[in-house]
């Protein structure tokens, strides 16, 4: 294996995972501060939606998904092509970019929760998707505990997470050897 060309290959996919990630946690924080108690735009009453700003929010995490999926295809294929990596080293270097990228993701998630728990930003929604989904394995939980299993939730995302993008990556691989 190839560790220098894995790292390589790898660094443009963490540079625009990371990018994409800072972007959804600022649209988010928006989208927190604009719904919170004071709600003070328009109430749209589509798919849970209550405000311009969470529509914004709502419709960016949607298409990040298509859009990382392409990415790790992407970087599947680059890391054959470009830097000569083998199958699992193409695999492995878009997997461990998903680590980099959905690690960030979860550390700005608890910090987000740890905000909203806090009474910093005032708001009755969740601070990020692994609270929602916490609460909805674990019941309602408040303070540190909520925070808690919202980042063990996170991590076992971001395991699940790594495998699919190995997959995707190593599938985009034998691709491009083709």
């Amino acid at each position: 294996m190839d560790i220098k060309n894995m790292l390589r290959a790898s660094l443009p996919l963490i540079g625009i995972g990371s990018a994409l990630v800072v972007i959804s946690v600022i649209l988010q924080v928006i989208s927190l501060i604009f719904t919170g108690p004071k709600d003070i735009m328009v109430t749209l009453p589509v798919l849970g939606i209550s405000s311009v700003p969470d529509m914004a929010s709502t419709a960016f995490t949607y298409l990040m998904y298509p859009a990382f999926f392409a990415m790790y295809l992407w970087g599947g294929f680059r890391g054959i092509k470009r830097y000569r990596l083998d199958t699992v080293g193409s695999a492995t270097s878009t997997a461990f970019a998903y680590v980099v990228a959905g690690g960030l993701h979860l550390a700005l998630g608890v910090l987000l929760n740890l905000l909203v728990i806090n009474g910093i930003i005032d708001t009755v929604r969740y601070g990020s998707v692994e609270a929602a989904l916490a609460t909805a394995l674990f019941g309602e939980t408040g303070g540190a505990m909520g925070v808690l299993f919202a980042g063990l939730c996170g991590i076992g995302a971001l395991l699940v997470g790594a495998l699919m993008n190995f997959v995707v990556g190593g599938v985009a691989a034998i691709l491009a050897q083709r």
